[in-house]
This record gives C-alpha cells, structure tokens and sequence, in this order.
C-alpha cells in the first residue's frame, strides 16, 4: 500500500470526537464526491461517487454512527479497456437523506440545496475543531502524498480554482502556507517543505502517519549528514594528497639540484618529514617536528621551500 493509502486507512478508520466534527468531516466529502439523484415519485436519494474506497468507507461509518442508517455500497467497473473502478454509497431512506442534507447544511431553509457543482465555500464550519475535521474529510476525497522516502510532497487536487482558494485559506488558518499549480485542467494546492507537511499531518489527525514521516526525516537527515561529512573528508584527503605530491615535488627538485642540505635546518626537517609521510596533513606534520610547530606555521616554511624550487627551475 501507498503511503496515501496508509494516511487514508488511518483517516477513515478513526472517527471524529464529536457530532460536530463528523458532520463536518462527511459535509466534505459530500460537497466533493456528492449527487442528489431524484426519487420516482419525487423526493431524492443520495450518492457519493468516487474512484478511491477510503472516502467511501470514511461516509459510511459516519453516516451510520450520526444517523443509525445503513446505507448501501456498490462497486462498478467501467467498460473501457482500463476498466475503472467506481466506489459507490447511496442513500435511500428519505427521512435520513433529508436529515442529513439539512445537517449537514447541504439543504438550506425551504428546502433549497446546495449546488454541489460550485464551490463549497459556504460548507466549511466556523470552529477550530470542525476546520480540521474538514480537512481531513478534502484530504480522504482529493488528497494524496508521496513515499516520503523519495520526496516530500503533499496535495489537494481542486475541482476550480476556487475551491483551491478555499482550501489554500483554511490550510494557512493553521499557519500551513501551500503553494499552487495547475494538472490537468484541475487546481492542485501542495506542500513540499517537511516541517509544514508535518503539521498538515497533525491537523488532519493521520497520527501514525506523522510519527512514520517524523521517523523517515529524522533517519534521512541522519544518512545525509553522514554523507556530507564522508564527502567533505574525502574531498579533505583528496585535497591533502593533491597538495602533498606538489610538496614532495619541490623537495626532490632542490634535493636534485642543491642537495637537501642546502635547506636551513627546520626547512630540512619538515622536508625529511615530508618524504617520510606523503599522505600526512600539515597539523599532523607540524606535530612530529621538535620543537612541534602549527599548521599555518608548516604551510609557512613550505611556501619557503617552494619559492626555493622555483627559484632553481628559473
């Protein structure tokens, strides 16, 4: 299963606390993935479509804990060479349709329903608490997130560019600030920074999803430390090594041409030390000579060797 697919496991199994909260979390997922289907005989049933189960699953528990009602659940199979599947939960019971529309306030007063073609603006609560339930109710109907291994990325695919203006707003009401794009004709708001993905995580409830995230960025930011700093050695050793052989380059031309005696006494000294350890750093160097002498005061007396062979190659 995907990492989406945890996130939406953990969300549609969990119920909110409170009345309030479910219907705010099935208010969601009913402006996303809702139809009114008119009854023979007038009246209407209620249904809610969608390609993925775990809105449908999340619905039907709620549906069933807010309103004691069993409603039905279908699947069907597109007839195209892809065969897609559809998830479907519909609602007959009249009494109970008409209860939840009004509860949900997809029916205003008189009767008059919600446009569930247009944005849903006036669906999200007003209550800190129902915001995230909501929340998580978009994130089971048109969220997804990547293996969090690979990349950090997490988004709400919107009908219309309003509806990401919506959700864009309610995320930054918890100081979640999401940047946009457009797939597809459709409207994706997303996160790719780790601490605000964190967040998101916690302010739709996906509890053991965060922990799991928080565990993964903690092992990667360990590992690409580790690589960092293998890298800065090894590029330390390298420059070492680059620097040693120009070292022992100039000693063995004065050594040709004059003789190493011809070198005062500590530049001689460090000379000799020089050949005997080709792969030593400067500080290690300036510690075997007597008296022991710093790396800048070993990175001195070499650019006085130095000047010395290029003197000689002139």
């Amino acid at each position: 299963m995907s990492f989406s697919g945890d996130i939406k496991t953990e969300l549609a199994e969990q119920a909110s606390p409170t009345r309030h909260c479910k219907l705010a979390e099935l208010t969601a997922i009913c402006g996303c993935c809702g139809e009114y289907i008119p009854r023979p005989g007038g009246g209407l049933f209620f249904m809610l479509q969608s390609e993925s189960e775990y809105p449908i699953k999340a619905a039907y528990q709620l549906i069933k804990k807010l309103f004691h009602a069993a409603p039905e659940v279908l699947l069907s199979t597109g007839r195209s060479q892809a065969r897609q599947r559809n998830y479907l939960l519909l609602l007959k019971d009249a009494d109970t349709v008409g209860k939840m529309l009004f509860e949900t306030k997809l029916m205003k007063a008189g009767g008059v329903l919600v446009d569930l073609s247009l944005p849903h603006a006036d669906l999200i609560p007003k209550n800190t608490c129902c915001k995230r339930a909501y929340l998580q109710g978009l994130f089971l109907c048109c969220g997804t997130m990547s293996d969090p291994h690979k990349a950090y990325r997490i988004e709400f695919v919107c009908e219309s560019g309003a509806d990401a203006d919506d959700t864009a707003a309610l995320l930054s009401e918890f100081g979640i600030k999401a940047k946009r794009a457009k797939r597809k004709n459709r409207d994706v708001i997303y996160i790719k920074e780790g601490e605000k993905i964190a967040d998101t995580l916690g302010v739709i409830g996906a509890k053991k999803a965060l922990l799991e995230f928080e565990n993964i960025r903690i092992l990667k930011d360990i590992s690409g430390n580790v690589n960092r700093q293998v890298n800065c050695d090894a590029a330390n050793m390298n420059k070492t090594a680059v620097a040693g052989t120009q070292q022992i380059r100039y000693i063995e031309k004065i050594a040709a041409v004059r003789g190493l005696d011809s070198l005062p006494d500590e530049l001689r000294e460090l000379a000799q030390a020089r050949l005997n350890n080709p792969d030593m750093g400067l500080r290690e160097l300036g510690a075997l000579l007597s008296p022991p002498v710093g790396k800048s005061g070993v990175y001195h007396r070499f650019n006085k060797i130095k000047e010395i062979a290029e003197e000689i190659e002139e």
